[in-house]
């Protein structure tokens, strides 16, 4: 007799804020913090990242490709650098940004760029 498949529940969309054990692209979440209305940093064992609500998604630029190819998920390493300076949260540092996407090129310089025009930002680069 063979096992059942394992159903893996589906991380997204949410209509709520995740919650301590919902699942996020990361894995199941550990904690979650909230950054400001509409967003909140998830924690997980392995990695995190940042959660928008359906409306602050729907209000980021249209050519923004996340890595998560999700616009409610925004991994920890790069994009929610990006995500919390666009949105103006506290901490934000618009030369960490930066210093990021010129690392990475690709994508994620793609994707500050359109951030910045966005919010009418020159580039320094």
């Amino acid at each position: 007799m063979s096992n059942p498949p394992t159903i893996v529940p589906c991380c997204w969309p949410y209509d709520r804020p995740p919650r301590t054990g919902d699942y996020s692209p990361w894995g199941c979440v550990d904690s979650v913090r909230k950054e400001a209305d509409g967003v909140y940093f998830v924690d997980t064992p392995s990695h995190g990242g940042l959660w928008l609500s359906p409306e602050r998604a729907a209000a980021l630029p249209d050519d923004y490709q996340p890595f998560s190819r999700n616009r409610q998920w925004h991994e920890e390493d790069v994009d929610a650098f990006m995500i919390a300076w666009y949105l103006d949260l506290p901490d934000a540092n618009a030369e960490r940004c930066e210093s990021l996407a010129e690392q990475l090129r690709g994508r994620s310089a793609e994707n500050w760029q359109c951030l910045r025009a966005a919010k009418e930002v020159p580039s320094t680069s």
